[in-house]
């Protein structure tokens, strides 16, 4: 006999919110939604980068620096644009220079300023590891073009919302 599927934990939370009369929850189910999927587009986004040792924030500074003119950022840049603290973004930066992935340089106009730079070995670590990311959908694996279309602009509509654009 087959097994009946489970319900959907957001969906029998919202309907439980509203049983009890709490407020916005089709609001809260929004949040819990978004919640999950992040968990689960994290997994599968950090299961690719797993055998070339990045976690997911090490990956977004490395691409980071690779878009970046010359391959460098201040590190509070990197700390701003990735929304991670100062010290994190420092000891990621300890941990790539141990590894030979970035360099430190001096900033060439500002000598209060440090420079992260990427370097060979990063680049090539970075092209390997973008492959399985991106073969993995980059943790968005089986959903559809279209779905992720959609995403995006809902995302982006919620980010101008909430004040992460302008």
């Amino acid at each position: 006999m087959a097994r009946e599927p489970e319900p959907d934990p957001v969906e029998w939370v919202r309907e439980r919110w509203e049983e009890q009369g709490l407020p916005e929850a089709e609001r809260f189910a929004a949040a819990a939604s978004l919640m999950r999927a992040h968990a689960v587009a994290v997994q599968g986004f950090e299961a690719a980068l797993r055998p070339h040792e990045l976690t997911r924030t090490q990956y977004l500074v490395l691409v980071t620096l690779q878009l970046s003119p010359g391959g460098a950022r201040r590190l509070s840049y990197l700390s701003r644009y990735l929304m991670v603290h100062q010290t994190t973004i420092t000891q990621l930066v300890d941990q790539f220079e141990q590894r030979g992935l970035v360099t430190r340089e001096p900033h060439p106009t500002d000598r209060r300023t440090t420079l992260a730079v990427l370097t060979r070995s990063g680049r090539a670590l970075l092209k390997r590891a973008t492959k399985d990311a991106a073969a993995a959908g980059f943790g968005l694996g089986p959903v559809d073009d279209t779905t992720v279309g959609e995403l995006t602009g809902s995302l982006r509509a919620m980010r101008r919302a909430t004040g992460d654009l302008t």
